[in-house]
């Protein structure tokens, strides 16, 4: 798991994802599908998320305002979402690694 560290408002924010986290955003409307259609409503939504983790307390409308700041600072929130959708992608990627992999075996009875 990366983390992406922020400072907004002299206040240190960690952005990152984990399989729960995605979940709960997936039950909150978070649809990377919908990114095209809804690019301000997912944007939001992807930021919200990826306070989560480290900010478990942390409201939408603060996620909102954070980013408004963060960006009013002179932040650049699509360097934000690029690396949350980079994490969001390694749930759905296999990893290439040097050993075998382990396969079921199918029995019939």
């Amino acid at each position: 798991m990366r983390e992406m560290v922020v400072e907004i408002k002299d206040k240190e924010y960690v952005f990152t994802l984990n399989r729960e986290i995605i979940k709960r955003g997936e039950k909150s409307g978070l649809n990377v599908r919908r990114l095209e259609d809804e690019p301000l409503s997912q944007v939001d939504m992807f930021w919200y998320v990826g306070l989560l983790v480290k900010q478990p307390n942390m409201l939408p409308k603060v996620a909102t305002d954070l980013m408004r700041n963060y960006v009013e600072e002179g932040g650049d929130e699509k360097e934000i979402i690029a690396f949350l959708l980079e994490e969001y992608n390694t749930f759905f990627q296999t990893t290439q690694s040097t050993t075998e992999k382990k396969k079921p075996v199918i029995r019939e009875v």
